[in-house]
Order: C-alpha cells, then sequence, then structure tokens
C-alpha cells in the first residue's frame, strides 16, 4: 500500500511484523512528522491477558500495550510507567432493545431497565475516573449539555422500575427472564454483572452473555428478527465524531434491524435537510427527546473501550487518533 509502513509478516492469533515505507509522506494525518515513521520496524503482539501485557512492559519486551484497567491508578502511582488516555474519542456506550416482542414491546419494561440500572455505580466501581457518565443518545458534552440530557433522561430510581415492572406483572420474586447481550474486552463483562445484580432488585433476571464482536453484531440482528422466545437487550458500544450516528442506527431499516417508527424517520431525516449548525442541533435534540422518551436508545457511559494505555518511559510521540488508531509515526526511543 502507500501508508507509513509495510507489512513483513502476519502470523494470526500472534504477532504483525511492519518495517517503515522509507518513501512515505504525510498529506494530512495528525501527526507532526511528514515523512517515513522514525523507527524501522513496528512489532505488534497478540497477548490477550492484561498481567501478560503488565508483565512484558515491566520488562521491556512491549514498549506500550493496554494496561489491566483496575490498576492504572495503582500505575499511575508507581511512577514506572506512563499512562496515556485518548480524549475525544467519540465512544458511546448504550442500551438498546429488541422491541418485537415482549417484555422490551412495552416501553415501560424499557424505562424500567432504564431506572432500574446505576451507570455511575457500574462505570465507576470498574473504571474510577477513567470515564463519565452519558445521559444524551449521542456523547458529547462540548456539543450538547449532559445536564438537558439527565433532566428528560432517566436517573437512577429502582422504586420506580419496580413500580413499572409491576404493572408489567413482574416482581424480583416472580421476574422476567431475558437475554443481556455484551461484546468482550474493556472489563465490561463485570460491569454487565453490577447490571445484572441492580436488575434482578426490580424483576428481571438477565441472563448475561459475552461474545466477540463479530458474533455480537450478529446475534443482536438474529434477536431482532426472531417474533418468538426470550426477551432481548444489549449493550451496544458505536463510536463517532458526529451525532449522524444515530440515523445510521435508527432510521429505517435500522442497522440491527431493531426500533425503528415513522415519527423517528421524519426527525433524523430532519438533521440531514441542513448545514447550519443552529438548526442542525435543534433538530437533533428534538430526535434526543423521542429516543429518551421512548427509551429506544439509553447511554451508559463514555469511553468504554481501548482508551488507556501504558507506555515505556523511554517512548516518545505515541498518540492515538480518529476511531482509536494509535499513530506511530512520531515515536521514536528516548534516553
Amino acid at each position: 500500500g502507500s501508508g507509513p509502513w509495510k507489512l513483513v509478516r502476519w502470523v494470526k492469533g500472534d504477532r504483525i511484523v511492519f518495517e517503515k515505507h522509507e518513501e512515505y509522506q504525510n498529506f494530512g494525518k495528525p501527526f507532526e512528522n511528514k515523512g517515513a515513521p522514525h523507527m524501522d520496524r513496528l512489532l505488534i503482539t497478540t497477548m490477550p491477558e492484561a498481567q501478560t501485557r503488565l508483565s512484558a512492559l515491566s520488562t521491556g519486551e512491549v514498549d506500550v500495550a493496554e494496561p489491566p484497567l483496575p490498576l492504572v491508578q495503582q500505575i499511575k502511582e508507581k511512577g514506572d510507567l506512563n499512562i496515556y488516555i485518548a480524549e475525544n474519542t467519540g465512544q458511546n456506550v448504550f442500551f438498546q432493545f429488541t422491541t418485537n416482542r415482549p417484555p422490551f414491546d412495552d416501553v415501560r419494561a424499557r424505562q424500567a431497565v432504564a431506572y432500574g440500572t446505576d451507570a455511575a455505580e457500574a462505570m465507576g466501581s470498574i473504571y474510577g475516573d477513567l470515564s463519565d457518565v452519558a445521559w444524551c443518545p449521542y456523547h458529547n458534552p462540548n456539543m450538547f449539555s449532559q445536564d438537558t440530557c439527565r433532566d428528560k433522561g432517566y436517573e437512577y430510581n429502582p422504586e420506580k422500575a419496580r413500580e413499572l415492572m409491576a404493572e408489567l406483572g413482574y416482581t424480583p420474586e416472580n421476574p422476567v427472564e431475558v437475554h443481556f447481550l455484551g461484546w468482550t474486552g474493556g472489563e465490561r463483562d463485570k460491569i454487565m454483572e453490577i447490571y445484572q445484580s441492580q436488575l434482578a432488585e426490580i424483576g428481571i433476571d438477565a441472563d448475561v452473555q459475552i461474545m466477540d464482536i463479530g458474533s455480537f453484531n450478529a446475534r443482536v440482528r438474529q434477536e431482532n428478527e426472531k417474533t418468538s422466545g426470550k426477551g432481548s437487550f444489549d449493550m451496544m458500544t458505536w463510536s463517532w465524531y458526529d451525532p449522524d450516528i444515530l440515523f445510521q442506527l435508527h432510521h429505517s431499516p435500522g442497522a440491527y434491524r431493531g426500533y425503528t417508527s415513522d415519527t423517528l424517520d421524519r426527525l433524523l431525516e430532519k438533521t440531514r435537510t441542513t448545514i447550519e449548525p443552529a438548526a442542525r442541533k435543534e433538530a437533533f435534540w428534538d430526535v434526543f427527546d423521542y429516543l429518551l422518551e421512548n427509551a429506544v436508545h439509553i447511554n451508559q457511559y463514555s469511553p468504554g473501550w481501548e482508551w488507556v494505555y501504558a507506555l515505556r518511559p523511554e517512548l516518545e510521540g505515541f498518540y492515538v487518533g480518529p476511531f482509536l488508531h494509535p499513530y506511530f509515526n512520531d515515536v521514536k526511543m528516548g534516553q
């Protein structure tokens, strides 16, 4: 290709070896180096276990890796490694529901999940201050007021959630059974287990199922296309830098063949009929109102995956760009 690195070898599940492309020229990528990378070789090694990655960092076997999230504060305090936190990731972690069968064909069940889960507790106990609770269906605090979305949304209120579930005939003693789907990585399994415990207290027996991202995306669509069986909802994760992500997700037929409506389609189409910033922003507020009122898209937190890196102290110039792509063009090894 024409990028900064040339592929030398790829051993699936083990490593990818690159060498620098000597004739590469940078015509706009967000790094300072305008020519070939400073380093001669780039080796990407697969290490699924977080403790293995941390050990490899400590010994110098690798220079940058995703650290165990629960140990980030400890790593900071120890000072042997540097912590890099990617900003403005555009990541959104949110609930979406299978609405073609009970219980989530009823808005009250969806609202109960929203009221009955405490993102601050779940995310905070795993990530600490590395992530923020997200209230708007699209998370960008610089563009949309999180306080406004919080006022329109669903603060943790388990009593209200139990009332809604009781209206549907379910209690903690007589719960409804549903699938709760998620994908691997980012300690999301632990967060989902906390949600599972919270949901049990309002009358929802959530069967947590974790799978790889490819299987997860296929399973979500499969659940949306089924008309019978257990109810289902999932903790979805998308990343984008503009609220047009909501058009991709929810305009008919929908990214996963999930919830759609004529009203929502019209609201989403309006966001694409103007380039005037104030009018476009107002159109998205209308979309937010609809998604929140109907409990279609319930944001949880942001960011949510692969946004924290640990670095050897001699590594200089490491940068994470759009879509969480790590760039190595500016990387040099210092003293």
